[in-house]
């Protein structure tokens, strides 16, 4: 999940997120408008659902194939 969170006049978007190594890092995004940081906030957890079901459909789909062979 991602959070929005104010500093001084700004707001800054945080996720995390995994880096080509498998390592979890944090990542922090800042914007002048709480609009423009929602719309990055939404983007990100799209993101993040969407990659999950698709490794969770191919995950399902390995384990019934494998059964049939």
């Amino acid at each position: 999940m991602a959070m929005i969170k104010k500093r001084n006049s700004k707001y800054v978007v945080i996720y995390d997120y995994t880096d080509e190594t498998g390592k979890r890092k944090q990542k922090w995004e800042t914007f002048s408008d709480k609009t423009a940081a929602q719309k990055i906030k939404a983007e990100v957890e799209f993101k993040k659902n969407t990659k999950y079901l698709c490794l969770s459909i191919s995950k399902k789909g390995q384990r019934f194939f494998g059964r049939m062979g």
